[in-house]
């Protein structure tokens, strides 16, 4: 009987190993065709050395960006009671349910990393729960980007009371998260509402250099100057992810998400400006989630520890 239950188990991880692996190719696959999409457009652009070092430098920041919500997710499992598997491992499932988000529909990676987080042992139970925390997070983090840093696009958040007002509600929907789960699900783990600000931090980090990596394509190209709205910049990538995430079957943001940022920064850069610059920061995206797909990869060759770098 007992030999019966422990070759099911093997059998629905090699089953699941199976489907993380084909998942991974179609990704690759996805991002091919993206890439190949783009070649008219970029076609217009002459590139120089300045830019070209502007889009590595911000290549590898994007990539190291990613590293930040794997940390976000590690926590959330902790704090979940995942403690069993070791923070090497958890960073290589991270890594490579990544590139998921380029398959349509917007859900891959997410089914990609549960699946590779129970073949690695994690519990079914922590691995859902983590995932839910880990997109409300993700909205709320882009959300509390995008409310100080949009405000010169949405009119209505010139008004500081109106700031004082929706800020703390997002924070408090977000903090308050496990607790509303533990009403719907009893045996979900109590945590603390401090306790989830150090994801919620994460999130908020990644956002910022992502559109610190926007900011110095831009600079690069002389796109922006002086004058130009700096926050607005700095948010432009939380607003237009926030965009592409809630648009159903984008993927990753794929189209919607170069669309915001084009209206974002049109007043800034012109038309033409604005469709080069948007396109440009797609590719560091990708090349980012390619880079970090690969450390993470190559980090099977370290030695193992259970606590995050």
């Amino acid at each position: 009987m007992k030999q019966d239950s422990a070759s099911r188990q093997r059998s629905t991880k090699n089953w699941l190993s199976i489907v993380g692996t084909i998942l991974v190719l179609i990704s690759f696959y996805y991002i091919g065709i993206q890439l190949w999409g783009y070649r008219e457009t970029l076609e217009t652009w002459t590139p120089t050395t300045k830019s070209i070092v502007a889009i590595g430098i911000s290549t590898f920041i994007y990539a190291l960006a990613n590293y930040l919500l794997a940390a976000a997710w590690i926590q959330l499992l902790r704090l979940c009671g995942e403690q069993a598997i070791t923070w090497k491992r958890l960073t290589q499932i991270y890594g490579k349910s990544q590139i998921g988000k380029y398959i349509p529909g917007n859900i891959a990676h997410i089914a990609g990393r549960h699946a590779m987080g129970r073949v690695a042992g994690a519990s079914h139970g922590h691995l859902a729960i983590a995932s839910i925390y880990e997109i409300v997070g993700l909205i709320s983090a882009a959300l509390i980007i995008t409310l100080l840093g949009g405000r010169s696009v949405l009119d209505q958040l010139t008004s500081l009371s109106w700031l004082n007002i929706i800020l703390p509600l997002i924070l408090m929907a977000y903090l308050f998260t496990p607790r509303l789960l533990q009403r719907l699900r009893p045996d979900t783990q109590n945590i603390s509402p401090l306790f989830m600000l150090m994801p919620l931090g994460y999130y908020c980090l990644f956002f910022l250099a992502s559109g610190a990596a926007l900011g110095l394509i831009g600079i690069y190209m002389d796109s922006f100057t002086m004058q130009s709205d700096h926050l607005l910049i700095l948010s432009a990538f939380a607003i237009s992810w926030s965009v592409g995430f809630v648009t159903p079957g984008a993927p990753s943001g794929i189209g919607i998400r170069e669309a915001a940022l084009m209206l974002l920064l049109t007043p800034i850069t012109g038309d033409e400006g604005a469709l080069i610059l948007a396109l440009l920061f797609r590719l560091v995206t990708i090349g980012g989630d390619v880079i970090f797909y690969l450390l993470s990869q190559l980090s099977s060759n370290t030695s193992e520890s259970t606590t995050p770098p």
